[in-house]
């Protein structure tokens, strides 16, 4: 509830760069997903990138892919200016423009100071790019290097998910059982 809080907030104030951290399975796919069915399409362009690995390319081709921008055989330089001008079309027409990367934890430093470039984009002091960061407990660890400095103090939210409790495991199985048809206990405490 405080990451999704955290999230929404952020969307609504504008923020430039919000992170949410978690292990493998503690839902934060789940709540990136829940929150971009949550944007209207006639107030926000939505971006979202789920593979983030090297090896597929770099970031600003991705970037361009997530907004159905044509990519094929453009330079870097080419595409950021592209993509500029893509970011100032939208604000013209008033609509907002989000980039969600998810499983941003397979981004080197290089590609999150892409990040950190792509969220200077602004309109006086309007952002013009809202970006939301998602990723492993490796994340955490690599904005914790002191080469990180400028991309943290971008950083306007930033939560870390933890486990569910025992207790809300156990409330969970039941609603996803009650949710299935069972609704006689099929497991004890």
């Amino acid at each position: 509830a405080r990451a999704l809080s955290m999230l929404e907030c952020g969307l609504a104030s504008e923020t430039g760069l919000t992170v949410v951290t978690g292990e493998i399975g503690a839902g934060k796919t789940t709540l990136l997903r829940y929150v971009l069915e949550q944007l209207d399409d006639d107030d926000y362009t939505v971006g979202l990138i789920t593979n983030t690995h090297a090896a597929f390319g770099d970031l600003i081709h991705w970037v361009a892919s997530a907004y159905g921008l044509p990519h094929a055989g453009k330079s870097k330089v080419t595409l950021y200016e592209e993509f500029v001008e893509f970011l100032i079309s939208e604000y013209g027409d008033g609509r907002r423009v989000v980039l969600m990367v998810d499983e941003a934890q397979n981004l080197d430093a290089d590609s999150l100071e892409e990040l950190r470039i792509l969220s200077n984009i602004n309109a006086d002091k309007d952002v013009l790019l809202q970006i939301v960061v998602s990723g492993q407990p490796k994340l955490r660890a690599t904005l914790r290097r002191p080469s990180m400095k400028q991309f943290v103090q971008r950083v306007t939210s930033y939560h870390h998910l933890k486990p569910l409790s025992l207790s809300d495991s156990r409330e969970y199985i039941n609603h996803r059982l009650k949710i299935a048809g069972i609704d006689v206990p099929i497991f004890d405490a």
